[in-house]
């Protein structure tokens, strides 16, 4: 299995876990506190990811204003938020 394969899973297991912790201290009435601390950290793997999808996307030269579409989002706010996490592409040149 290759290191992103490998990353990926762990990824996806730490995400399963947060939602289980989410699902079954809804269910059981227990305390929020561990509900929302499950939440905080699904919301920031989530950010992590989405930041690695923007820089995926601008290497591959996707335009912000079709990244700001796939968020549902302006291509200004799509820069804004994600302009500075990410590497500024150039295109290759032209022949």
């Amino acid at each position: 299995m290759t290191r992103p394969a490998k990353t990926a899973l762990v990824v996806e297991q730490q995400a399963l876990d947060l939602v289980h912790a989410l699902f079954s201290s809804e269910q059981r009435g227990a305390e929020p506190l561990p509900a929302l601390r499950a939440a905080k950290e699904l919301n920031d793997l989530i950010d992590l990811l989405t930041i690695d999808a923007v820089r995926q996307a601008r290497k591959g030269f996707v335009t912000w204003a079709d990244i700001g579409d796939a968020l549902c989002v302006t291509k200004q706010a799509a820069h804004q938020q994600y302009g500075n996490l990410v590497e500024e592409v150039s295109p290759p040149p032209r022949r």
